[in-house]
């Protein structure tokens, strides 16, 4: 009787010691420490309230683990860098007292990687890769010292991409999709060309695929009457009578979604990948095992950051991991971003660059409509989606990078077509153009010849353009690259630097005399234009090329950016119009003969007068 009442006894004073050392460990004290003794997370009573104390004695073991939690967890690889950097300052020093590398430089750049400085960290970045490009080229030559330096360089240049490359690792794409990840990771070289922010970008993705360019192209048309069409109807409708629901997770949204979308491809299956860092909510799978598709979901908007930028991370991931398999050149797909009830498209591409990723429309609202609109329109995306997954088989034409891949061939004035192939972007200079190219052709007397082609968005003055070349104040225009869903692109004579063409803006002539027969060009080209009741809208000095013949001393002129050209009376200003271009009239407003030449002579005479006084 007395054992068990014992055991009993010893058994509740066990218990009772568990509950003390469960309520100590909660706060933050080991189970043979006395209660008075002071911890971090010790509550004492004063005025019967109960207060925290947030003074933690630095020997607190889990205090030092918690400091070391806090370390930026690049700051191995930047100590490792300075040391090394150090080391090769050292060494060059050694070889060479002429040539040092300022380590403020560098961390700068560390700096700002620490206070995840999105601005100073790409600025940096490329200041840093230009002085060790300018640093080798520098130290490029035959001499022993030359040598000795320019091995240390690229081996410094190799140290320093090596340590960017770790710092900035892609991110899984569940935390690319916060903004305070990918501000910072955008900065970087693991960065996506996806428009957030607002300089990550490169080509329009509707000139990098075909397939895309259809799909743009299918939204701007009547829906057809086929088979295709009334599936992508009806499963429209479906959707809108079921992702409006409330769901209970991202599960039972993603369930309800692929039993609506898996009838519209019955050629393709639709489940959950995984590949490299992802593991989107879905992919879209060919027969032949390659994926057309990605599908990143959100039960519902503003649920653990942006999809859209989740999306473009798992596309990325896919198209490195595809890239590096099969040891292609190039990887594109579509990219479908659900928010809770409305659905993105996008289009994704990558090669050796950053991979690109962009909308190619607006956010489909899946909600009821009794009138059907908006399922109309979620049907056209459907429809737009299921014709164009067809054409990513079809590799595009072109693969120069940072160039267009959709055209192959101009059409001429007698409606022949002559094929050319891009060479590399270009820039005049001067120019604000940003889709200009250079590319290789054979022209109308049979030689090759390299040409400027121009992708224009919006219209373009093709015959002002056409009737001003013919009389010699323009750079030939021989013909325009068309193809459905994307802007057209014109093909043009070239008037390079290299040909001693420069902009009015930076003309150098120091001959009154030069400068009076460039007026004289001037006044002619205006003259031109009234004649044939044309004008230009847009003559500043960046779109007016000219040269001077060396041995005769003849002046040329040629114009530049036709864009807003037209009949006078009918061509407009377009809305968006800088207003720092600091141009007559109004936005939207008819273009003016006076504007042409007030434009055009104010700043032949500002350069004139800067260069002879």
């Amino acid at each position: 009787m007395s054992n068990r009442s014992t055991g009993r006894k010893q058994g509740s004073q066990t218990s009772k010691n568990i509950r003390t050392t469960t309520t100590k460990r909660q706060r933050g004290l080991r189970s043979d420490e006395p209660e008075d003794q002071e911890s971090p997370n010790n509550y004492t009573t004063t005025n019967h309230t109960k207060r925290r104390r947030r003074n933690v004695p630095k020997d607190n073991e889990r205090y030092k683990e918690a400091e070391s939690d806090k370390e930026p967890p690049f700051s191995k690889q930047t100590a490792a860098f300075m040391h090394y950097l150090d080391k090769a300052n050292t060494n060059l020093k050694g070889v060479s007292s002429t040539i040092w590398i300022p380590p403020v430089l560098f961390e700068t750049f560390f700096e700002a990687l620490q206070k995840k400085d999105p601005g100073r960290l790409g600025s940096q970045l490329t200041s840093i890769t230009e002085l060790l490009d300018a640093m080798r080229d520098e130290t490029a030559g035959p001499s022993v010292v030359q040598r000795a330096s320019n091995g240390i360089v690229k081996g410094l240049q190799g140290q320093s991409e090596a340590t960017v490359q770790e710092i900035f690792k892609p991110d899984a794409p569940s935390t690319f999709a916060k903004s305070a990840q990918w501000v910072y990771t955008q900065a970087g070289p693991a960065g996506i060309d996806c428009l957030r922010p607002a300089n990550r970008s490169s080509l329009p993705i509707s000139l990098l695929h075909p397939a895309f360019a259809t799909f743009k192209y299918i939204l701007t048309q009547p829906m057809p009457r086929n088979d295709s069409a009334v599936k992508a109807t009806r499963t429209a409708w479906k959707l809108c009578t079921t992702m409006a629901d409330h769901f209970q997770d991202e599960n039972a949204r993603k369930t309800a979604l692929f039993t609506q979308l898996r009838p519209l491809f019955t050629d393709r299956a639709l489940f959950s990948a995984s590949f490299g860092s992802a593991d989107p909510d879905g992919a879209l799978v060919n027969s032949d095992g390659s994926i057309d598709a990605v599908v990143e979901l959100k039960n519902e908007p503003v649920a653990a950051g942006d999809v859209y930028m989740q999306c473009a991370r798992s596309f990325d991931a896919l198209a490195t991991s595809q890239l590096q398999d099969k040891q292609g050149a190039e990887r594109s797909a579509f990219v479908i971003s659900v928010d809770g009830p409305s659905l993105l498209i996008c289009g994704g591409f990558k090669d050796r660059d950053p991979a690109v990723v962009e909308p190619l429309s607006q956010w489909c609202s899946m909600l009821p409509d009794d009138l059907g609109e908006r399922q109309e329109v979620l049907g056209k995306h459907l429809y737009a989606l299921q014709v164009s997954l067809y054409q990513l088989k079809t590799p595009p034409p072109g693969k120069v990078m940072k160039c267009p891949r959709i055209y192959k061939e101009f059409q001429i004035m007698d409606g022949s077509t002559q094929p050319f192939e891009f060479i590399s972007p270009y820039k005049h200079l001067g120019s604000h153009c940003g889709l200009l190219f250079k590319a290789k052709t054979v022209t109308t007397n049979e030689t090759e010849e390299e040409v400027l082609v121009k992708v224009v968005r919006g219209g373009y003055g093709e015959e002002a353009h056409r009737i001003i070349a013919e009389n010699g104040f323009a750079p030939k225009l021989y013909g325009v690259a068309r193809v459905d869903g994307a802007p057209p692109a014109y093909a043009m004579e070239l008037l390079s630097e290299r040909q001693l063409w420069m902009p009015l803006q930076r003309a150098w002539f120091k001959d009154l005399v030069i400068w009076d027969r460039l007026e004289a060009k001037i006044t002619d080209f205006l003259h031109l234009l009234r004649k044939h009741r044309l004008v230009h809208g847009d003559l500043r000095p960046n779109n007016v090329l000219c040269r001077m013949h060396m041995e005769t001393g003849d002046v040329q002129l040629g114009v530049l950016d036709w864009d807003w050209a037209g009949s006078h009376g009918i061509a407009r200003y377009p809305l968006d119009r800088n207003p720092d271009a600091n141009l007559p009239g109004d936005p939207g407003g008819l273009i003016d003969f006076d504007h042409d030449s007030t434009t055009l002579m104010r700043h032949f005479q500002q350069r004139k007068s800067s260069v002879i006084g």
